[in-house]
């Protein structure tokens, strides 16, 4: 498993947000991203994985991100970002959709298509899968994306909002009886 942590802390003021926007293009995604007071961002990560499946807890500071058609031709990784907001509030678009985000709630977004984010201060967790790793067809997973997912009682993320998302290698398999069948099940639907 491979295990990094970052911070802004030790960085010269100048160069934190530009560091941290440079990592999460590098961990999640590309994308744009920006903030209202580069010089006084600060964010800390700890990532956890392999080179298939990574999870990630971030504490940042406000910000906005948007990945452009533009992004997605230079560099479609086919992944699926599963975020958990676990203080403060975000906000998700994906397509025609928007999606409020509160402390426990998730959201499932799709690198292959445009998106855009905004969060507050607060600390959300994200695990970055392949599409190749699930056995749902994206039409399947479409109707899921950027659709608030309520946390603590999904069986996306039992575990409710304080407590952790459980990262690779740390997992335990959720009963039989809780495994969906299909993407709409992940939904309630």
């Amino acid at each position: 498993m491979i295990e990094a942590s970052f911070t802004t802390e030790s960085l010269p003021p100048e160069d934190r947000f530009a560091c941290w926007h440079e990592l999460a293009s590098r961990v999640v995604v590309p994308t744009h991203i920006r903030c209202d007071d580069e010089a006084g961002f600060r964010a800390t990560s700890l990532t956890r994985g392999s080179h298939t499946l990574q999870g990630t807890t971030s504490t940042v500071r406000s910000f906005r991100a948007e990945r452009t058609q533009k992004l997605v031709r230079r560099s479609d990784p086919e992944q699926y970002v599963l975020d958990i907001t676990r203080t403060g509030v975000a906000a998700v678009g994906q397509g025609s959709r928007e999606t409020l985000l509160r402390a426990g709630d998730v959201v499932l977004i799709d690198s292959s298509l445009p998106f855009r984010a905004r969060h507050t201060t607060g600390t959300h967790e994200g695990l970055v899968l392949p599409k190749s790793l699930l056995p749902f067809p994206p039409q399947d997973m479409a109707p899921l994306l950027a659709q608030r997912l309520p946390g603590g009682t999904h069986p996306l993320c039992p575990r409710g909002p304080q407590r952790g998302l459980p990262l690779p290698g740390h997992r335990t398999p959720p009963p039989p009886r809780h495994r969906p069948r299909t993407a709409g099940h992940l939904a309630g639907a």
